[in-house]
């Protein structure tokens, strides 16, 4: 069977400081969501995105990105499918990460100590004209672990 192209990169403003968890076999998860604005004319649009991210790209969301940070994220979309206690189907979608990039100012004023740590980060790649964050493993090598019923 051949594998249909399932790509997507938005810039977002998170509306959160994102939230740590783990699966149940260990692996770090970085949970985050995104205000992207649209303008139609006159009338301007936000929609909210989910975003999750695994393992290392997950290491380095929790410990630079917070609640206002700018970030543009590659991933994937993707359905989680369960029951609820009714019997009832439930779904999310959102977006699996696979690549994020800060897009903040290294100038912006901030005064949390996340910020202070993340323009640390980013004058040391601003100095090489890189601020990108992959998740280099196979993106499908989360789903070996069990990771139903985690969240």
């Amino acid at each position: 069977m051949a594998r249909d192209l399932n790509n997507c990169t938005l810039v977002v403003r998170l509306g959160k400081d994102p939230k740590e968890s783990k699966t149940k076999n260990g692996v770090i998860v970085a949970e985050f969501s995104g205000a992207n604005n649209r303008d139609y004319g006159e009338t301007e649009r936000c929609n909210w995105i989910n975003f999750r991210a695994y393992r290392g790209l997950a290491e380095t969301i929790l410990k630079y990105l917070k609640q206002g940070s700018k970030v543009a994220v590659t991933g994937e979309l993707t359905v989680d499918q369960w029951k609820d206690d009714s019997g009832n189907l439930q779904s999310r979608a959102y977006i699996l990460a696979t690549e994020v990039q800060f897009l903040d100012s290294k100038n912006e004023e901030g005064s949390s100590q996340k910020k202070e740590s993340n323009q640390g980060v980013q004058q040391q790649y601003n100095n090489k004209s890189y601020r990108s964050y992959r998740d280099d493993d196979d993106p499908y090598a989360m789903f070996n672990d069990d990771l139903t019923d985690t969240f």
